[in-house]
């Protein structure tokens, strides 16, 4: 799957809070995740300038220009040697020239001033990266679940002058343009599902209704389904507050009644209609408050049901026959006899039953443990399973 977002502010400051929802919510139906977001791919590239320490940052000098040295302070109140330049390229490229007597002063000077404005930055870029909620991100890529997209026009220098504090970009246009680009190769190429925020889900619509994406073809129907998929698991009550250690847990531990899912998300995905309006999560919100949250109830209070069936043989010290022709009895009429009803089945109709009531007990055995099956097996079982646990470990 790939999500694609469109840079958003939260507090007046980039924010990439809104692609972690996304990413914790795709974690629980795709196998792997693609994240396209021109802030999330410019913290990131700040995270790898700071992770390669004063080393790395001589290498990146090479890669900037004079106004971006003097925004990171790398030359200090003074300006590097003349021909300094020259003399890296050297070093970098021959080690054993680094020490030659007319380089070795020269470097020695540049690795003092860098590994200063070196340090710096990795402090600013750790609390760019925490303050727009891109330390979130980390797991899913520690994990292997999840790689962030550099777009090709976000360079070292508009990374440093993030740094610094500067929002301006002379190729803002060009940034704007590739992405725009991008969104509708994907959509043609349909390679993978596609998942969008708001902004970009706008975009889309303005491309079909300019006759620039079919909204019949077949990248739009899978962002259907991405739509679905995800939007019904970020609806489960406990799923705003998970933690994404616990969600990949989850992703490894459901795994086959994920795939279930899978399923049933085409199957609803296939009642939508193109790009639905006002938005696809309108579409996904009347399918969860029509078809899924019922179902989820259901599949609720017959395990509950069948849980407190048999608690009821367990405190009545039936045997474990008594115990499934009970449920069985109960899963069957329950809705005529209640659980008072099966109280008193229990109690007493097991012990003067005819053997044509036992013969039907045993069937009503069947069909209960037949249905537990069937309700294991359904899509929706997934989303049951995924909230119950996530609640579990809240204690």
């Amino acid at each position: 799957m790939t999500i694609v977002t469109y840079p958003t502010l939260r507090d007046g400051q980039v924010s990439v809070h809104g692609d972690v929802d996304l990413v914790k919510a795709a974690s629980l139906y795709a196998d792997e995740i693609e994240l396209v977001s021109p802030v999330a791919g410019l913290l990131s590239a700040a995270g790898s300038i700071a992770a390669g320490g004063s080393e790395g940052m001589l290498e990146l000098l090479l890669t900037m220009d004079d106004t971006t040295i003097a925004r990171l302070g790398a030359g200090g109140k003074t300006q590097f040697p003349a021909g300094w330049r020259d003399m890296l390229r050297i070093a970098l490229a021959s080690p054993e020239l680094a020490t030659a007597a007319g380089i070795a002063p020269v470097m020695e000077e540049m690795r003092v001033k860098v590994a200063s404005s070196s340090a710096d930055f990795a402090y600013i870029a750790q609390g760019m990266i925490a303050a727009a909620g891109a330390d979130q991100l980390s797991p899913f890529i520690e994990a292997g679940v999840l790689t962030i997209s550099q777009l090709a026009s976000v360079g070292v220098t508009d990374v440093v002058a993030a740094a610094a504090g500067s929002s301006q970009r002379q190729d803002a246009d060009t940034t704007a343009a590739e992405w725009s680009n991008l969104i509708r190769k994907r959509i043609e190429s349909a390679r993978s599902s596609l998942l969008f925020d708001e902004p970009t889900e706008d975009f889309l619509r303005a491309m079909v209704a300019e006759g620039l994406v079919a909204e019949d073809g077949l990248g739009v129907r899978r962002a259907g389904e991405a739509a679905v998929g995800a939007g019904l698991v970020a609806r489960l009550p406990a799923f705003p507050t998970a933690r994404p250690d616990e969600l990949l847990e989850l992703r490894a531990s459901l795994r086959s009644p994920m795939l279930r899912y899978r399923s049933g998300v085409a199957a609803f995905a296939r009642e939508m209609p193109g790009v639905p309006k006002p938005s696809f999560d309108a579409h996904v919100q009347s399918l969860w408050s029509t078809q899924v949250e019922p179902a989820l109830d259901e599949i609720h209070e017959t395990i509950r049901e069948q849980g407190l069936a048999r608690e009821i043989g367990r405190s009545l010290s039936l045997d474990l026959a008594q115990t499934i022709a009970s449920a069985g009895i109960f899963v069957g009429v329950h809705s005529h006899l209640g659980l008072q009803g099966l109280a008193a089945v229990v109690a007493g109709s097991a012990a003067t039953a005819t053997v044509p009531a036992a013969t039907a007990t045993v069937r009503g055995a069947q069909t209960h443990l037949a249905g537990q099956r069937a309700t294991q097996r359904r899509e929706l079982f997934y989303l049951y399973a995924v909230d119950k646990r996530l609640k579990g470990a809240r204690g």
